[in-house]
């Protein structure tokens, strides 16, 4: 029991980072918000904390506890300095639910309950995951589990250099994530990475909900959320914990405190966690990388035009930098002195002749129209649907073609053309590349594309700015 225990742990860690970064309890919406990032920054908290005691202790369980006790020392110690004692409030205008909203809520129920039927009963069957889930994240987990100087006989250095390690290069936040809790609790118990995997599901329904809440859009904010864990694919891909679903909140999660950041009294805050959500991406997946690179580029270039001023930007970019900063930090060491090559440079991809192949390009853009149009693997077109619900509004707002609107809408054209390159010139059979990746890869921008799209019905500058 007292292992169990000490699983509190990096859920203190989480609820004390909420609480620095989300003050404003009293506004509809904030708890959601606040206790949809709580699994997330566990996750988060604890992958870094034991990458930390792999890589620089002997990686016995005192050193851990000794890291873990460390990091609760410091965190206490930051949320005591900056606490404040009065929260912010709203000036939102209460919002009285008619019969279509009771409707809208009791559909929203139902949904729930069978997405977590569903979601349960495929995790009762592959308790460890299955396909990529087991053989790249929960193997290495089990791995890095293991007890002594460097796994006493095992030398984890091998779940890196070794051929016989499936991507290789792939972060760790996963996989060091679901290690410490195990080392936590003295067992490897299934259960733990099927409830990450499931908690990554509901808080990026979490996100969308609160998001449209703290805008004072309800109706928005119940379908937003019921579109996530109503997706067939989204509850299949999060019970065989994929780390598709964790990066698809990641995004969504950065693109919602950016969408916050128009609020001044909470921007230092909102960029800050955005910079934190943009970093776990890339500790997340090599996908997450390029997702961090393109936002934290486009975030300057839309403050250097505000300001008109390189080293106001600079100075403004700041809060988010410091947040991405711890990410950033393990994955540089990561890649530079643990990781291979990534698999495409090693297995001879971006060869110019694929760039130029008229057959290439018309079966990658066959399958990603298909996909796309189909995300989400509704019966009907869930795209096309939030289209109709979107457009049916008969004045759409100006809001997204400000700054961060342009940065959300930029950031997602820009990956999603990413991954058409690298589809193009995958280095494995293309057929089969694109059937195995392309319906998981929808996933990281399914829950964003919702969200934009949910945006242009919702004038979220202003509604943004009387959260004060």
């Amino acid at each position: 029991m007292m292992r169990f225990a000490l699983l509190l742990i990096p859920i203190v860690w989480a609820l004390l980072i909420g609480q620095m970064l989300f003050p404003f309890v009293h506004v509809p919406g904030a708890r959601i918000w606040q206790l949809s990032f709580l699994a997330p920054l566990a996750v988060g908290t604890s992958s870094l904390a034991y990458f930390v005691s792999f890589a620089f202790t002997d990686f016995s369980y005192k050193s851990i506890l000794l890291v873990d006790t460390a990091l609760t020392l410091l965190i206490v110690l930051l949320w005591l300095l900056t606490r404040q004692r009065e929260r912010i409030v709203s000036h939102t205008a209460a919002f009285v639910l008619r019969w279509p909203d009771r409707v809208a809520y009791l559909s929203a129920a139902v949904v729930f309950l069978l997405a977590t039927s569903s979601t349960f009963l495929l995790s009762t069957d592959n308790p460890m995951g299955f396909a990529d889930a087991y053989a790249i994240w929960n193997l290495r987990a089990l791995l890095l589990a293991v007890d002594g100087p460097l796994g006493g006989n095992i030398n984890h250095l091998d779940l890196f250099r070794n051929p016989w390690v499936w991507h290789g290069d792939y972060p760790l936040a996963l996989p060091a994530a679901t290690a410490h809790f195990w080392r936590l609790l003295g067992f490897q118990w299934p259960e733990i990475p099927a409830s990450i995997a499931a908690a990554f599901l509901y808080s990026t329904a979490g996100v969308l909900f609160s998001l449209f809440r703290l805008l004072g859009n309800v109706r928005t904010s119940i379908l937003a959320s019921t579109l996530v864990l109503a997706s067939p694919l989204a509850v299949y891909v999060s019970a065989s914990q994929c780390a598709d679903v964790p990066l698809g909140f990641f995004v969504v999660a950065t693109f919602g405190c950016l969408v916050l950041s128009a609020n001044s009294a909470l921007q230092t805050r909102a960029l800050m966690t955005s910079g934190i959500c943009a970093g776990a991406a890339a500790w997340l997946k090599n996908e997450g990388s390029v997702f961090c690179a393109v936002v934290a580029g486009l975030v300057l270039v839309a403050f250097t035009a505000q300001e008109r001023s390189a080293v106001r930007a600079l100075r403004r970019m700041l809060p988010f930098a410091v947040g991405l900063a711890p990410f950033l930090a393990v994955l540089v060491y990561f890649k530079f002195f643990l990781a291979p090559p990534n698999d495409l440079l090693r297995y001879g991809g971006f060869r110019a002749a694929d760039f130029f192949s008229l057959e290439r390009h018309a079966t990658v853009l066959k399958t990603f129209g298909g996909t796309l149009l189909n995300a989400g693997s509704f019966v009907l077109s869930g795209p096309i649907l939030w289209f109709l619900y979107t457009f049916a509004h008969r004045a759409v707002n100006n809001d997204v073609r400000s700054s961060m609107g342009t940065v959300l809408i930029g950031a997602t054209a820009i990956c999603v053309m990413g991954y058409y390159m690298i589809f193009l010139s995958s280095p494995w059979e293309l057929n089969y590349h694109l059937a195995t990746a392309s319906k998981r890869l929808v996933l990281h921008w399914w829950p964003a594309f919702v969200l934009i799209m949910g945006l242009l019905t919702t004038n979220w500058i202003t509604r943004a700015e009387r959260i004060q």
